[in-house]
């Protein structure tokens, strides 16, 4: 037993030679050349002004910990003796590292109390182990902890393993706050967002794109990306990535634009473009996947959108970090200089972090085994063996395809130790948080909306692309600017205080939206729909605000288009309302038109024969004139009703609008009384018209009559006459007149005015705001239909209290022939006569008075109640029969049709048509204006007979 123990104390004093030693050896080293393969620093610069907890039980062990540690520039906040005291003072120093026992008692053990350090504090722990504690290394390997250190302590080997512990805690840190703040970014994204891997196969959609898909990310992950983003029509050129059809676009190009059609069969037109993710930070190398930007532009969805980044990488890049040991001695040349060295030693972790066995490694040159240069190895020797300490480096093994650290530790002249660690890991991790940072990039910058990041007191962080380009500014212009002062907001002041506003609300944790304005690069100002989102942390703090914007310029334009579109249509659905109108009361008069005009002819004729009577009374005398009277009146108002219907019998002449104007001038100075002047302008050599010249006149009556009424206590009303050429564009096409050329007649008054909701009703026949038995409603009516009949337009313009102005619009005649001055009237003529008439009349008692009117006028008289009867009765008095005066509308054969007959007979017969129809009824039946002798019931004796006088006397039959 004693031998046992011997032996064993003998082979623990050479271990501790042996390191003693190596420890010796390492203080003549200095740092690899960073100019070469590898990257270095001094032993102990990682751990100055860092904090440490060491927790051992034994006080020697301890004690000598913490000298050490200080020396080397490390503070030692505390020591504890106990995994318990070790937990509570982490929570108390939180310090940077903790050196663990790894036998240490307490509640948990050494390595159980690492867990429990990393799961509360996220502090990382680094295990002390016994040289010989082989089970206890087994179990370091399977914890938490950032590596371990043998006991007794070789301090090239402890620094070493805390400074690589520090460094890949930090590297841990600074991956977890970069996917922090990437997922914050793109979970506030309003577009939709889908990237894949090199393969073509979908490793991401955010939640927009799977509203867009109808596809689950769950579903979708994994498959190829034209299963799930089907858009038509889309070209398939050559050189699309992944063989999908999606073209890869230059930085800076347009989106695309298609159709998508979604998992539930559904289709809605996006923009998208997909971009490249590359190998490298310039962009170059080989494809690692693509990233597809996809948006509604339908606007459907309007919803507020986030990317949420379901990639869980790079949770744990370094997993248990030991390390290998290899002793070197120098090999010199024959003048002294070191260029190359000999593996002596290995120990058994040297297999695990170095790409050799032992066996392989031990007695082999590094210029064999590493494939070093000898020129490199006399350089590195040179420059770093005179420096007595350690030097570290990273390197490439091509072979292997290994990243290694490599600590160069001092021995003794012309030997030294490496320590080996495989940071193939940490590099891969380095290189995917490029790719990372480049793939959300890429995001970020391609997106189609204005997009930024905010600190919470509102200075600029990062701009997109998309929004630099718009403003034509570059990043360096607004990154540490307060935002309202950048370029964006710098043209209003009102708008840079209604963003400050607008970032203090976020910053308070409010969602902020409103529309704004924003200069372009050429210096043009565009809609924007802007917003500000706060991001939180995972203790609800605010810790970015997100800007976005969307240049909805276009959008404002169609909007405003389209008012304007339905302004013009519901002005014209008035107008067709308006007609519709018209036209149904038109109907309405037409119809009882004939039968009315019957019964007045009839009245008109009764109380002429009455009158004409010697022995008719006084007192009967005035009854029969009160009679006749009211016929005439209601003959009127039937014009009135025919008139604002356009189907009233119109007798058009070729005049002068001024001409027509001054022969009711002085009728219009009665009319209008002594407290309202009167002024009557037109400019000279206007244009003459072709309009019945008596409807005229009643119609500037009425318009005089309604502008009195507006006036009670006096005013002035304007008649002024021009012509006028309308062209497109011009006032007079807003007021609905077609491209002609008129005679405008503009009547002006300063009265009253009219409301708004009276204006859009004026010219609704029996439509009045006078009381009752002060107006009929049928006046303004009248002056519509009587324009509308002639060719022309009637616009009014009025404003309450500022008075009305009438426009009435006359088509110039053709040839636009000068004014000839006023139309002469006929001289009258004798309304007697002795020949012979034949009257074709269809109603019996409009037949017997108009036949007892003629007969009392000395003609004779043949009678017929159609035209069948008429015409035999003109077969066998057709040498006696001077005159045939027939109605136009009977039951069988028309008069015209008659007529037409009779002629064949006899060729020069004279007609006279009468009718009680309207105008069109008459057209109907071939019954031209101003080509026949025509007289519109109702008619009094006296104007039948006058007509017929002028009809026998015309030269050519026409009255």
């Amino acid at each position: 037993m004693g031998q046992r123990r011997a032996s064993k104390a003998a082979a623990n004093g050479f271990a501790h030679a042996s390191r003693a030693n190596a420890i010796h050896a390492l203080d003549i080293l200095h740092e690899l050349d960073p100019t070469r393969h590898v990257r270095s620093w001094n032993m102990g610069r990682g751990l100055q002004e860092t904090k440490l907890v060491v927790a051992e039980s034994e006080a020697t062990v301890a004690e000598d910990l913490r000298l050490r540690l200080t020396r080397l520039g490390a503070g030692v906040v505390d020591v504890v003796g106990s995994t318990n005291a070790a937990i509570d003072s982490v929570g108390r120093h939180q310090p940077d590292l903790v050196l663990m026992d790894a036998r240490l008692a307490g509640e948990f053990g050494g390595v159980e109390a690492t867990s429990v350090i990393w799961r509360r504090q996220r502090i990382p722990s680094v295990l002390l182990v016994g040289h010989s504690d082989v089970d206890m290394l087994r179990r370091v390997s399977e914890t938490d902890s950032f590596g371990y250190v043998l006991k007794p302590f070789d301090e090239a080997e402890l620094v070493a393993t805390l400074e690589m512990a520090l460094r890949r805690n930090s590297l841990e840190r600074r991956i977890e706050e970069s996917e922090k703040r990437y997922a914050a970014m793109l979970a506030s994204i309003g577009e939709g967002v889908i990237s894949t891997d090199s393969a073509g196969r979908i490793s991401f959609m955010n939640p927009v794109a799977e509203a867009l898909t109808d596809w689950k990310l769950l579903d979708a992950q994994g498959l190829p990306i034209d299963e799930v983003l089907r858009v038509e029509p889309l070209e398939k050129p050559e050189g699309t990535v992944l063989g999908v059809g999606i073209e890869l676009s230059e930085p800076g190009a347009s989106p695309k634009v298609a159709t998508l059609r979604a998992r539930d069969g559904s289709t809605v037109p996006i923009e998208l473009i997909a971009t490249p993710i590359s190998g490298n930070r310039r962009g170059q190398g080989p494809a690692l996947g693509s990233v597809v930007a996809l948006r509604d532009i339908s606007q459907r969805l309007q919803a507020e959108q986030e990317l949420r980044d379901s990639e869980q990488r790079y949770r744990r890049l370094f997993e248990d970090m030991d390390e290998g040991v290899a002793i070197n001695e120098a090999v010199r040349d024959g003048d002294g200089h070191v260029i190359d060295y000999v593996i002596l030693a290995a120990n058994p972790a040297f297999e695990h972090h170095s790409p050799y066995t032992i066996a392989a490694a031990v007695g082999k040159r590094a210029t064999e085994l590493y494939q070093l240069p000898s020129e490199y190895i006399q350089q590195w020797w040179e420059s770093h063996a005179p420096l007595r300490r350690p030097a570290h480096t990273e390197m490439w093994h091509e072979p292997t395809g290994q990243w290694l650290h490599v600590v160069a530790s001092p021995i003794t002249d012309g030997r030294f130790a490496t320590f080996f660690t495989d940071i193939t890991a940490r590099k891969r991790a380095e290189e995917a948080l490029q790719h990372s940072e480049q793939r959300f990039r890429a995001i970020f910058d391609q997106t189609f909306q204005f997009t930024g990041l905010l600190d919470v007191e509102g200075t600029v962080i990062e701009a997109n692309r998309t929004a630099l380009d718009f403003a034509g500014i570059s990043e360096e212009e607004v990154v540490g600017k307060p935002f309202w002062e950048t370029i964006w907001w710098a043209h209003s002041s009102e708008l840079q205080a209604r963003v400050r506003k607008a970032v203090l609300t976020a910053a308070a944790g409010q969602f902020v939206r409103m529309e704004a304005t924003h200069p372009g690069a050429d210096g043009s100002l565009h809609t924007v729909d802007f917003s500000l989102k706060p991001v939180r942390n995972e203790d609800g703090k605010v810790v970015l605000l997100i800007p976005e914007g969307r240049d909805i310029t276009e959008r404002k334009l169609a909007e405003d288009a389209l008012r304007k579109v339905e302004a013009e249509r519901r002005e014209l659905e008035a107008r067709v309302s308006q007609a519709q109108k018209l036209e149904a009361i038109g109907g309405l008069a037409a119809g009882v038109a004939h039968d009315f005009n019957n019964l007045l002819t009839v009245v008109a004729g009764c109380c002429d024969m009455l009158l004409s009577s010697e022995t008719l009374a006084a007192a009967d005398r005035q009854v029969v004139e009160e009679i006749q009277d009211a016929g005439t009146k209601a003959g009127g108002l039937t014009n009135q009703l025919l008139a604002f219907s356009r189907k009233q019998v119109l007798k058009p002449e070729v005049v002068g609008l001024h001409t027509l104007v001054s022969t009711v001038a002085q009728l219009l100075e009665r009319l209008l009384g002594e407290d309202v002047e009167f002024t009557l302008r037109s400019e000279p050599d206007l244009w003459a018209i072709e309009v019945d010249p008596g409807q005229i006149e009643q119609a500037i009556i009425n318009l005089a009559v309604n502008a009195r009424d507006a006036m009670p206590r006096g005013g002035e009303l304007t008649i002024e006459i021009l012509n006028v050429d309308v062209a497109p564009g011009s006032v007079h096409t807003s007021r609905g007149v077609a491209r002609a050329r008129y005679v405008l007649m503009s009547v002006r008054d300063t009265g009253t005015g009219i409301p708004v909701e009276v204006r859009a009703r004026i010219f609704d026949p029996f439509f009045t705001t006078k009381e009752v038995g002060k107006g009929t409603g049928l006046g303004l009516a009248m002056v519509y239909g009587i324009v509308q009949q002639s060719g022309g337009y009637v616009h009014v313009d009025s404003e309450l209290g500022r008075g009305s102005c009438f426009y009435l619009y006359f088509p110039a005649a053709d040839g636009a022939a000068r004014e000839t001055g006023p139309v002469r009237p006929r001289p009258a003529r004798d309304a007697r006569g002795t020949e012979t008439v034949l009257l074709v009349e269809d109603d019996q008692a409009v037949r017997l008075v108009t036949s007892r009117a003629l007969s009392d006028s000395g003609y004779t008289v043949h009678e017929a109640a159609n035209a069948a009867e008429a015409l035999r009765t003109f077969e066998k008095h057709a040498e006696r029969i001077d005159l045939i005066i027939t109605d136009v509308v009977m039951p069988g054969i028309s008069g015209r049709e008659m007529v037409e007959r009779a002629r064949s007979i006899k060729p020069a017969i004279r007609v006279l048509y009468v009718s009680g129809y309207p105008d069109d009824a008459i057209l109907r039946h071939g019954i031209l204006r101003g080509e026949v002798a025509f007289l519109q019931k109702p008619f009094s004796a006296a104007v039948l007979t006058r007509q017929v006088r002028n009809v026998l006397e015309s030269p050519d039959g026409l009255a």
